[in-house]
């Protein structure tokens, strides 16, 4: 996978977003939207949970959670896995798009599989926050299998309430951003929601 963009460090991003309230769950529970834009010579959709694809396909990820929270994303190349965005930073109320607003991912000729982890967190995850360099595939498995039992997302009636986007809209890169985001279904969940998107790769 071609990174079309200048990151090039790992390591986990903390978000400051207004706070909520939803008393009924308490302080560990989040919500937020999270998806990948998917573009190809034919067609633009938002990725599903499996999904096949061709080379040259291009791709970006949106993370955008409703209040205080930690947020993680990985890529797996069926090999390894990987963070994608720089170390630790702290912005306000803002989504996090990767590579970049206006930027994208290219899938390769070489790549054969591709799976990126969009998560967000009422609190630090130890064992995210650890992985500095590139992790073996049967390493992260048992991480994912960890989360996956941590991952409470809920079928809540207040993943019908407004979910306003913030920050201004500056440009017709924005504008499409911010319009795709508002399509995202919106994740509710106790401690933290974990969205996993694979990607077959089709010659």
């Amino acid at each position: 996978m071609k990174r079309l963009s200048f990151y090039t460090a790992v390591g986990f991003f903390f978000l400051i977003c207004s706070p909520g309230s939803h008393s009924a769950f308490g302080q560990d529970f989040v919500r937020g939207k999270l998806g990948i834009f998917v573009k190809t010579d034919q067609k633009e959709y938002q990725a599903k949970k499996n999904n096949e694809i061709a080379p040259g396909t291009f791709l970006r990820l949106f993370l955008f959670p409703e209040k205080n929270c930690f947020i993680y994303s990985f890529h797996s190349d069926g090999n390894s896995v990987e963070a994608l965005h720089p170390p630790r930073q702290i912005i306000t109320r803002d989504s996090l798009i990767l590579p970049a607003s206006n930027t994208f991912y290219e899938i390769g000729a070489e790549d054969k599989t591709a799976s990126f982890y969009l998560i967000i967190s009422s609190e630090p995850i130890s064992e995210l926050n650890r992985i500095s360099t590139k992790l073996p595939v049967e390493q992260w498995g048992k991480i994912q299998r960890d989360l996956m039992k941590k991952s409470r997302i809920l079928d809540n009636p207040d993943n019908n309430l407004p979910f306003s986007l913030a920050g201004n809209v500056r440009g017709e890169e924005d504008s499409f951003n911010a319009s795709f985001i508002d399509k995202l279904p919106v994740s509710s969940g106790r401690k933290l929601i974990l969205r996993t998107y694979d990607f077959q790769i089709k010659k």
